[in-house]
């Protein structure tokens, strides 16, 4: 059923959620990029050289849990298996706990404008593409299932440590300072490893690495301008421009 703003393309193939070259050289950052967003509010410092795995999860656990929504500037780095180039990219990310993210591209610029909306309260995976005017809604959990093995099953996973029954998790060495220390997640039915640094001082994530099966950094991923607790409105997260078409898939 169509309405003035919204379109049903039923006996048509749904579009896959990103153009032809932005699925080769992104799909990965639907992931990453995101689980960067795992931020808590600040809360006492703890030293990187005692710290347990168990002190860290809990420790994001519970911090989380006072953390209403938050924006940030995340910058990545993504690098081809196949002969070592890069793609640099800059997405503004905001988030409302526990369930709704919007991450709008600035960079690179064929992907300037580019809006994923990711929303588990309503299953739903939206891609605005400014060049067409239109958005593509798709299922969020079968979006999720197509990037292989990621670290999260549903949006409110982004903001802890990966699940230990799909992960198997260990402290693996401190960062640049004596508050950073790096977790490493290996994922058990995959030949798949991340890495995330976490600031015990502020306890939150501030950077995200996935390694390939030799041990190789293919993805990093860094927040910036991290801001917490504004009041954001679901809404505005998931407001598209006027005039937008809007094509819905099962």
């Amino acid at each position: 059923m169509e309405t003035p703003n919204a379109q049903t393309d039923g006996g048509r193939r749904a579009p896959s959620p990103a153009p032809a070259r932005s699925t080769r050289s992104a799909a990965r950052a639907l992931a990453c990029i995101l689980l960067i967003a795992a931020i808590a509010i600040h809360g006492a410092a703890a030293s990187a050289d005692l710290i347990t795995l168990d002190q860290i999860a809990d420790a994001l656990e519970a911090h989380v849990q006072e953390v209403r929504d938050v924006s940030a500037t995340v910058s990545f780095v993504q690098v081809a298996a196949r002969d070592g180039s890069r793609m640099e990219g800059e997405v503004e990310l905001a988030a409302i706990f526990p369930n709704l993210v919007r991450a709008t591209w600035i960079k690179p610029d064929y992907l300037a404008g580019v809006v994923w909306i990711l929303d588990a309260e309503r299953n739903q995976f939206t891609q605005y593409l400014p060049a067409s005017g239109e958005a593509t809604r798709l299922p969020l959990d079968k979006t999720l299932e197509q990037q292989g093995a990621l670290p999260f099953t549903a949006p409110q996973d982004l903001f802890t440590l990966p699940p230990r029954d799909r992960f198997d998790l260990a402290v693996v060495g401190g960062g640049e300072s004596p508050h950073l220390v790096q977790v490493q997640a290996k994922s058990k039915d995959a030949h798949q490893a991340y890495l995330l640094l976490v600031d015990t001082s502020k306890w939150l994530v501030t950077r995200f690495q996935s390694l390939n099966a030799k041990g190789t950094v293919e993805f990093s991923a860094e927040a910036r301008n991290i801001q917490v607790n504004q009041s954001l409105e679901a809404a505005d997260l998931r407001r598209l421009p006027p005039g937008t078409i809007e094509r819905s898939y099962p």
